[in-house]
């Protein structure tokens, strides 16, 4: 290669070289003259946003003192409107109190009234266990004997068989004086009896009864015959098998 050719070779790349570095210049110049009118804008930005913000402060201002007579108005108006709340409920209260019809009277049951069979045969009852009680009270004092007559025990005899004057020892008779000793089933054997047999509503009849071990008993026949079921409870029954 002669020296004029080298030369030439040279000259171009300083050339190439030399634009190349202006181009990198001019791109550098407008990449920062490009920046700075960004943040100009930014800035531009940045004050009018202040400044709108201090004009709405400015117009919002302090929140005005309500005037007296305006509170006194709108408390007011706030109980009436309360008034109108509480009539519209009592109204409405009222509408649905009509609505609903009133409760039935259910008279109340009469009260029911004591059977004067039953209250008879308890009152005879009593008075048999009181008189038999009696009985074994006196027998207790007198070697196992029972009275002769319902007058000999009469001091043993309590109060009940007094209380009730529709039941008397005229109505009963004593079937066995004897000693209680001598008795072996006490629970069978009558001592003292009603004379008469009273008839009950259904047609039955009745009669009470004492017997040696103390308890007493209202015994109930159809046809009035109490005959047959006195024998077998009477004292010496037992020795006889009935």
């Amino acid at each position: 290669m002669t020296s004029f050719k080298a030369g030439i070779i040279c000259a171009v790349v300083i050339a190439g070289a030399g634009f190349a570095l202006w181009r990198g210049h001019q791109a550098q110049l407008a990449g920062h003259e490009e920046s700075q009118a960004l943040r100009q804008q930014m800035d531009e930005l940045i004050a009018e946003n202040a400044r709108l913000s201090n004009q709405v402060s400015v117009a919002a201002g302090p929140p005005a003192a309500a005037d007296p007579q305006e509170r006194e108005l709108m408390r007011l108006r706030g109980e009436v409107g309360g008034l109108k709340r509480d009539l519209a409920e009592a109204t409405r209260a009222l509408a649905q109190a009509k609505a609903v019809p009133p409760p039935q009277t259910v008279a109340a049951p009469a009260p029911e009234q004591p059977d004067p069979f039953k209250q008879m045969g308890i009152s005879k009852m009593n008075f048999a266990k009181g008189w038999v009680l009696a009985f074994m009270q006196y027998a207790q004092q007198h070697g196992g004997q029972l009275p002769p007559d319902f007058e000999s025990a009469a001091q043993f005899a309590p109060d009940l068989v007094n209380a009730d004057k529709n039941v008397t020892t005229a109505q009963f008779e004593i079937t066995y004086k004897g000693a209680l000793t001598e008795i072996t089933n006490p629970q069978r054997i009558i001592v003292i009896r009603e004379r008469e047999a009273w008839q009950n509503p259904n047609g039955t009849w009745a009669k009470g009864y004492g017997f040696a071990d103390g308890h007493s008993e209202i015994h109930i026949v159809s046809d009035g015959n109490f005959q047959p079921w006195e024998a077998q409870h009477m004292a010496g029954a037992e020795q006889t098998g009935q």
